[in-house]
Protein backbone atom coordinates (compact mmCIF):
# COMPACT_ATOMS: atom_id res chain seq x y z
CA UNK A 1 0.00 0.00 0.00
CA UNK A 2 1.39 3.22 -0.69
CA UNK A 3 1.74 5.86 1.80
CA UNK A 4 1.64 9.61 1.46
CA UNK A 5 3.06 12.69 2.89
CA UNK A 6 5.30 15.77 1.47
CA UNK A 7 8.37 17.16 2.00
CA UNK A 8 9.18 20.95 3.00
CA UNK A 9 12.05 22.00 0.78
CA UNK A 10 13.56 25.80 1.85
CA UNK A 11 14.45 27.44 -1.67
CA UNK A 12 16.50 30.57 -3.47
CA UNK A 13 15.63 32.10 -6.27
CA UNK A 14 18.73 32.99 -8.34
CA UNK A 15 20.03 34.43 -12.00
CA UNK A 16 23.12 33.73 -13.95
CA UNK A 17 26.21 31.74 -13.63
CA UNK A 18 27.04 34.14 -10.75
CA UNK A 19 24.07 32.43 -9.33
CA UNK A 20 23.14 36.02 -7.36
CA UNK A 21 20.13 35.35 -5.12
CA UNK A 22 17.03 37.68 -5.79
CA UNK A 23 14.19 38.30 -4.06
CA UNK A 24 10.99 36.59 -4.73
CA UNK A 25 8.61 39.66 -4.36
CA UNK A 26 10.60 41.93 -6.79
CA UNK A 27 10.60 39.72 -9.93
CA UNK A 28 7.75 38.18 -9.37
CA UNK A 29 8.15 34.62 -9.33
CA UNK A 30 5.12 32.88 -8.95
CA UNK A 31 3.00 34.91 -11.40
CA UNK A 32 6.04 33.71 -14.21
CA UNK A 33 5.94 30.32 -12.91
CA UNK A 34 2.30 30.15 -13.39
CA UNK A 35 2.51 31.74 -17.13
CA UNK A 36 5.00 28.85 -17.80
CA UNK A 37 3.16 25.77 -16.43
CA UNK A 38 0.01 26.86 -17.94
CA UNK A 39 1.76 27.39 -21.48
CA UNK A 40 3.51 23.95 -21.03
CA UNK A 41 0.32 22.37 -20.60
CA UNK A 42 -1.26 24.10 -23.56
CA UNK A 43 2.43 22.65 -25.82
CA UNK A 44 1.88 19.07 -24.14
CA UNK A 45 -1.70 18.91 -25.34
CA UNK A 46 -1.29 20.47 -29.01
CA UNK A 47 1.57 17.78 -29.49
CA UNK A 48 -0.99 14.74 -28.45
CA UNK A 49 -3.65 15.50 -30.33
CA UNK A 50 -0.80 16.30 -33.27
CA UNK A 51 0.38 13.27 -32.35
CA UNK A 52 -3.21 11.56 -32.66
CA UNK A 53 -4.01 12.75 -35.92
CA UNK A 54 -0.85 11.26 -37.85
CA UNK A 55 -0.89 7.95 -39.48
CA UNK A 56 1.02 5.36 -37.13
CA UNK A 57 1.60 1.56 -37.21
CA UNK A 58 -1.13 -0.15 -34.74
CA UNK A 59 -0.11 -0.53 -30.84
CA UNK A 60 1.62 -3.67 -29.81
CA UNK A 61 -1.50 -5.03 -28.00
CA UNK A 62 -3.69 -4.49 -31.47
CA UNK A 63 -5.25 -1.68 -31.11
CA UNK A 64 -5.27 1.49 -33.13
CA UNK A 65 -3.62 4.33 -32.64
CA UNK A 66 -5.70 6.81 -30.52
CA UNK A 67 -7.83 3.71 -29.29
CA UNK A 68 -7.71 2.93 -25.47
CA UNK A 69 -4.88 -0.18 -24.62
CA UNK A 70 -6.97 -3.20 -23.54
CA UNK A 71 -3.61 -3.84 -21.46
CA UNK A 72 -4.80 -3.33 -17.49
CA UNK A 73 -1.06 -2.25 -15.65
CA UNK A 74 -3.12 -1.55 -12.37
CA UNK A 75 -1.27 -4.97 -10.72
CA UNK A 76 2.00 -3.84 -12.33
CA UNK A 77 3.24 -2.42 -8.54
CA UNK A 78 1.09 -0.61 -6.40
CA UNK A 79 3.14 2.39 -6.46
CA UNK A 80 3.46 2.81 -10.33
CA UNK A 81 0.61 3.94 -12.92
CA UNK A 82 1.89 3.43 -16.65
CA UNK A 83 2.20 6.74 -18.83
CA UNK A 84 1.12 6.38 -22.21
CA UNK A 85 2.97 9.03 -23.81
CA UNK A 86 5.47 8.87 -26.81
CA UNK A 87 8.71 7.20 -25.76
CA UNK A 88 10.51 9.93 -24.73
CA UNK A 89 13.42 11.52 -27.27
CA UNK A 90 16.32 14.05 -26.96
CA UNK A 91 14.11 17.30 -27.69
CA UNK A 92 11.18 15.98 -25.30
CA UNK A 93 10.28 19.21 -23.06
CA UNK A 94 9.13 16.66 -20.46
CA UNK A 95 12.20 14.72 -20.30
CA UNK A 96 14.52 16.09 -17.43
CA UNK A 97 17.88 14.61 -18.46
CA UNK A 98 20.16 12.99 -15.85
CA UNK A 99 23.44 14.76 -14.66
CA UNK A 100 26.85 12.91 -15.00
CA UNK A 101 28.63 13.72 -11.10
CA UNK A 102 31.72 12.20 -11.97
CA UNK A 103 33.97 10.49 -15.25
CA UNK A 104 33.32 6.83 -13.38
CA UNK A 105 29.97 7.75 -11.42
CA UNK A 106 26.46 6.33 -12.56
CA UNK A 107 24.38 8.56 -14.50
CA UNK A 108 21.39 9.52 -12.74
CA UNK A 109 18.04 7.89 -14.97
CA UNK A 110 16.18 10.41 -17.22
CA UNK A 111 12.69 11.48 -15.41
CA UNK A 112 9.51 12.48 -16.42
CA UNK A 113 8.23 15.98 -15.43
CA UNK A 114 4.75 16.82 -16.94
CA UNK A 115 2.98 19.60 -15.78
CA UNK A 116 -1.18 19.18 -15.62
CA UNK A 117 -2.27 22.51 -14.41
CA UNK A 118 -1.82 24.28 -11.35
CA UNK A 119 -4.35 26.76 -8.74
CA UNK A 120 -2.91 30.26 -7.21
CA UNK A 121 -2.85 31.37 -4.11
CA UNK A 122 -1.75 35.00 -2.87
CA UNK A 123 1.68 33.67 -2.00
CA UNK A 124 1.43 29.90 -3.47
CA UNK A 125 0.99 28.26 -6.13
CA UNK A 126 0.38 24.44 -5.94
CA UNK A 127 1.10 22.77 -9.07
CA UNK A 128 -0.10 19.52 -10.59
CA UNK A 129 2.18 17.44 -12.28
CA UNK A 130 2.86 13.35 -13.61
CA UNK A 131 6.12 12.30 -12.47
CA UNK A 132 8.51 8.95 -13.19
CA UNK A 133 11.92 7.61 -13.61
CA UNK A 134 12.32 6.19 -17.34
CA UNK A 135 13.46 3.16 -17.32
CA UNK A 136 12.14 2.43 -13.83
CA UNK A 137 10.15 -1.03 -15.24
CA UNK A 138 10.96 -3.37 -17.84
CA UNK A 139 7.32 -4.29 -19.27
CA UNK A 140 3.59 -4.06 -18.32
CA UNK A 141 2.49 -7.89 -18.44
CA UNK A 142 -1.64 -8.80 -18.57
CA UNK A 143 -2.44 -9.99 -15.41
CA UNK A 144 -5.21 -11.81 -17.07
CA UNK A 145 -2.86 -13.35 -20.12
CA UNK A 146 -5.25 -11.77 -22.77
CA UNK A 147 -2.66 -9.36 -24.30
CA UNK A 148 1.24 -8.60 -25.51
CA UNK A 149 3.05 -7.42 -22.83
CA UNK A 150 3.91 -3.38 -23.16
CA UNK A 151 7.60 -2.56 -23.46
CA UNK A 152 8.65 -0.17 -20.65
CA UNK A 153 12.23 0.36 -20.42
CA UNK A 154 11.78 3.36 -22.93
CA UNK A 155 9.15 4.81 -20.86
CA UNK A 156 8.23 6.48 -18.03
CA UNK A 157 5.92 4.71 -15.29
CA UNK A 158 4.51 7.75 -13.40
CA UNK A 159 1.75 9.17 -11.04
CA UNK A 160 0.08 12.18 -10.21
CA UNK A 161 1.71 14.70 -7.84
CA UNK A 162 1.39 18.02 -6.19
CA UNK A 163 4.01 20.71 -5.46
CA UNK A 164 3.19 23.99 -3.00
CA UNK A 165 5.71 27.23 -3.91
CA UNK A 166 5.61 29.42 -0.84
CA UNK A 167 7.11 32.77 -1.39
CA UNK A 168 6.98 35.58 0.65
CA UNK A 169 5.99 39.12 -1.18
CA UNK A 170 9.76 40.43 0.04
CA UNK A 171 12.47 38.09 0.88
CA UNK A 172 15.12 35.35 -0.91
CA UNK A 173 14.33 32.66 1.35
CA UNK A 174 10.87 30.76 0.17
CA UNK A 175 8.89 26.94 0.35
CA UNK A 176 9.10 24.11 -1.95
CA UNK A 177 6.42 21.37 -0.55
CA UNK A 178 6.71 18.51 -2.80
CA UNK A 179 4.34 15.78 -2.67
CA UNK A 180 6.23 11.79 -1.42
CA UNK A 181 4.10 9.02 -2.42
CA UNK A 182 5.79 6.12 -0.36
CA UNK A 183 9.77 6.46 -0.88
CA UNK A 184 9.21 8.50 -4.46
CA UNK A 185 9.21 12.23 -5.10
CA UNK A 186 9.83 14.68 -7.39
CA UNK A 187 12.02 17.35 -5.51
CA UNK A 188 15.39 17.00 -6.82
CA UNK A 189 13.74 17.07 -10.59
CA UNK A 190 11.01 19.85 -10.12
CA UNK A 191 13.33 22.92 -10.02
CA UNK A 192 15.25 22.06 -13.47
CA UNK A 193 11.79 21.15 -14.99
CA UNK A 194 10.29 24.41 -13.89
CA UNK A 195 13.77 26.00 -15.89
CA UNK A 196 13.22 23.91 -18.58
CA UNK A 197 9.72 25.06 -18.89
CA UNK A 198 10.66 29.43 -18.56
CA UNK A 199 9.38 31.78 -20.98
CA UNK A 200 10.95 35.24 -21.12
CA UNK A 201 12.88 35.03 -17.94
CA UNK A 202 15.75 32.81 -16.85
CA UNK A 203 14.84 32.95 -13.00
CA UNK A 204 16.00 29.07 -11.61
CA UNK A 205 15.09 27.73 -8.33
CA UNK A 206 18.11 26.36 -5.95
CA UNK A 207 16.90 23.86 -2.32
CA UNK A 208 18.55 24.15 0.47
CA UNK A 209 17.84 21.07 1.73
CA UNK A 210 14.86 20.01 3.75
CA UNK A 211 12.46 21.94 6.39
CA UNK A 212 11.64 20.37 9.91
CA UNK A 213 9.56 22.00 12.62
CA UNK A 214 10.80 21.33 16.12
CA UNK A 215 7.04 20.45 17.40
CA UNK A 216 7.34 17.25 15.20
CA UNK A 217 11.02 16.03 16.01
CA UNK A 218 10.17 16.17 19.57
CA UNK A 219 7.00 14.13 19.25
CA UNK A 220 8.84 11.34 16.74
CA UNK A 221 11.25 11.12 19.34
CA UNK A 222 9.03 10.67 22.28
CA UNK A 223 6.89 8.36 20.38
CA UNK A 224 9.22 6.64 17.77
CA UNK A 225 11.68 3.34 18.05
CA UNK A 226 14.85 2.80 16.20
CA UNK A 227 13.75 0.54 13.54
CA UNK A 228 17.66 0.09 12.13
CA UNK A 229 21.59 1.53 12.70
CA UNK A 230 23.95 1.89 9.83
CA UNK A 231 27.62 2.39 10.75
CA UNK A 232 29.77 3.57 8.06
CA UNK A 233 33.01 4.50 7.25
CA UNK A 234 34.29 5.64 4.03
CA UNK A 235 36.91 4.18 1.70
CA UNK A 236 38.93 4.95 -1.44
CA UNK A 237 40.64 2.68 -3.95
CA UNK A 238 43.92 4.34 -4.12
CA UNK A 239 45.12 1.84 -7.15
CA UNK A 240 42.09 3.55 -9.44
CA UNK A 241 42.56 5.89 -12.40
CA UNK A 242 39.74 8.03 -10.77
CA UNK A 243 39.76 7.23 -7.13
CA UNK A 244 36.27 7.28 -5.96
CA UNK A 245 35.30 6.98 -2.36
CA UNK A 246 33.19 4.39 -1.54
CA UNK A 247 31.05 4.14 1.99
CA UNK A 248 31.04 0.61 3.73
CA UNK A 249 27.92 -0.08 5.58
CA UNK A 250 27.09 -1.91 8.43
CA UNK A 251 23.67 -2.52 9.01
CA UNK A 252 21.88 -3.44 12.22
CA UNK A 253 18.25 -3.94 12.08
CA UNK A 254 16.34 -3.49 15.36
CA UNK A 255 12.93 -2.51 15.58
CA UNK A 256 10.49 -1.76 18.61
CA UNK A 257 11.23 -4.13 20.78
CA UNK A 258 14.96 -4.52 20.88
CA UNK A 259 16.85 -3.78 24.26
CA UNK A 260 19.31 -1.61 22.72
CA UNK A 261 16.51 0.53 21.77
CA UNK A 262 16.73 2.86 24.48
CA UNK A 263 20.19 3.56 24.83
CA UNK A 264 20.22 4.32 21.02
CA UNK A 265 17.59 6.91 21.08
CA UNK A 266 19.49 8.52 24.63
CA UNK A 267 22.09 9.29 21.45
CA UNK A 268 19.38 10.32 18.81
CA UNK A 269 18.23 12.60 21.20
CA UNK A 270 21.43 14.83 22.16
CA UNK A 271 21.90 15.04 18.27
CA UNK A 272 18.21 16.25 18.29
CA UNK A 273 18.98 18.85 21.32
CA UNK A 274 21.82 19.43 19.77
CA UNK A 275 20.14 21.01 16.64
CA UNK A 276 17.30 22.63 18.64
CA UNK A 277 19.94 24.11 21.33
CA UNK A 278 20.56 27.94 20.39
CA UNK A 279 23.28 28.50 22.36
CA UNK A 280 26.50 29.33 21.54
CA UNK A 281 28.50 27.34 24.07
CA UNK A 282 26.50 24.27 22.93
CA UNK A 283 28.84 20.85 23.34
CA UNK A 284 30.08 20.25 19.31
CA UNK A 285 28.43 16.44 18.41
CA UNK A 286 31.45 14.77 17.26
CA UNK A 287 30.29 11.95 14.68
CA UNK A 288 33.10 9.67 14.83
CA UNK A 289 32.90 9.49 18.23
CA UNK A 290 28.83 8.83 18.04
CA UNK A 291 29.90 6.07 15.33
CA UNK A 292 32.11 4.23 17.93
CA UNK A 293 29.45 4.97 20.62
CA UNK A 294 27.12 2.80 18.82
CA UNK A 295 29.30 0.47 17.97
CA UNK A 296 29.84 0.06 21.41
CA UNK A 297 26.13 -0.49 22.03
CA UNK A 298 25.51 -2.80 19.28
CA UNK A 299 28.69 -5.13 18.45
CA UNK A 300 31.50 -4.66 21.30
CA UNK A 301 33.92 -6.17 18.46
CA UNK A 302 33.45 -3.11 16.13
CA UNK A 303 34.05 0.00 18.37
CA UNK A 304 37.41 0.08 17.25
CA UNK A 305 36.82 -0.23 13.52
CA UNK A 306 37.21 3.64 13.26
CA UNK A 307 33.61 4.63 12.29
CA UNK A 308 33.45 8.07 10.24
CA UNK A 309 29.63 8.40 11.24
CA UNK A 310 26.43 6.61 11.56
CA UNK A 311 22.89 6.73 10.57
CA UNK A 312 19.65 5.66 12.75
CA UNK A 313 15.93 5.92 11.34
CA UNK A 314 13.56 6.25 14.13
CA UNK A 315 9.91 5.35 13.61
CA UNK A 316 6.15 6.22 15.42
CA UNK A 317 3.17 5.27 13.77
CA UNK A 318 2.75 8.29 12.38
CA UNK A 319 5.96 9.33 10.64
CA UNK A 320 9.80 8.06 10.57
CA UNK A 321 12.95 10.05 9.63
CA UNK A 322 16.54 8.77 9.44
CA UNK A 323 18.67 10.69 11.13
CA UNK A 324 22.31 11.80 11.75
CA UNK A 325 24.86 13.40 13.58
CA UNK A 326 25.52 16.81 11.94
CA UNK A 327 21.98 16.74 9.95
CA UNK A 328 18.78 15.65 11.87
CA UNK A 329 16.54 17.20 8.99
CA UNK A 330 17.53 15.56 6.14
CA UNK A 331 15.12 13.13 4.38
CA UNK A 332 12.45 14.57 6.76
CA UNK A 333 8.74 13.54 5.44
CA UNK A 334 5.41 15.09 7.17
CA UNK A 335 3.40 11.92 6.78
CA UNK A 336 -0.19 11.93 5.36
CA UNK A 337 -1.43 8.46 5.79
CA UNK A 338 -2.14 5.85 3.24
CA UNK A 339 -5.08 7.60 1.45
CA UNK A 340 -4.43 10.41 -1.01
CA UNK A 341 -5.63 13.85 -0.16
CA UNK A 342 -7.83 16.24 -2.86
CA UNK A 343 -6.00 19.61 -4.09
CA UNK A 344 -7.84 21.63 -1.28
CA UNK A 345 -6.92 19.16 1.65
CA UNK A 346 -3.28 18.85 0.27
CA UNK A 347 -2.39 22.21 0.68
CA UNK A 348 -3.81 22.78 4.21
CA UNK A 349 -1.63 20.64 5.30
CA UNK A 350 1.49 22.50 3.41
CA UNK A 351 0.32 25.56 5.02
CA UNK A 352 -0.12 24.76 8.33
CA UNK A 353 3.23 23.26 8.63
CA UNK A 354 4.73 26.14 6.42
CA UNK A 355 2.91 28.74 8.61
CA UNK A 356 4.83 27.20 11.64
CA UNK A 357 8.56 27.64 10.68
CA UNK A 358 8.08 31.17 8.13
CA UNK A 359 9.93 33.10 11.42
CA UNK A 360 12.49 29.93 11.73
CA UNK A 361 13.50 30.48 8.26
CA UNK A 362 13.53 34.43 7.84
CA UNK A 363 10.26 34.69 5.81
CA UNK A 364 8.19 37.51 6.84
CA UNK A 365 4.41 36.40 5.08
CA UNK A 366 1.12 38.93 5.32
CA UNK A 367 -2.07 37.62 6.18
CA UNK A 368 -3.91 35.87 4.17
CA UNK A 369 -1.00 34.47 1.97
CA UNK A 370 -3.09 31.29 2.04
CA UNK A 371 -6.32 32.40 0.29
CA UNK A 372 -6.73 31.14 -3.33
CA UNK A 373 -6.80 33.32 -5.93
CA UNK A 374 -10.17 33.42 -8.47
Amino acid sequence: MATYGFKLLRVESFIGRGRKRQDFGKIGLLGLIEKDVAAAVERSRASKESSLGQESPANQDGSQPGEESEVDLSDLSADDIVSGDEDPVEGNEDVVAGDESGTLRKKKPDAVVQFEGSTRYRNALLIRLQYGIVGDHDYGVDPTGQSLDVDLKKRATTRHYRAVLITPDEGEAGFLAVEAISRSNPGSDLPRRLHQAADGHTYKLRTLGTVADEPSIKALMRDGHVDFVELIKSATDEDATYPIPVDAVLRFKLGAKSSYGDDILGHVRSWVSNWIDKKEDKKAINPTEEARDLASILWKGTKDLGFDTARVKVKSTKQAKTLQPLDVREGFVYDLGSKKLDDGAFFREVALVAQSVFSNNEMDMPLGWNEQVE
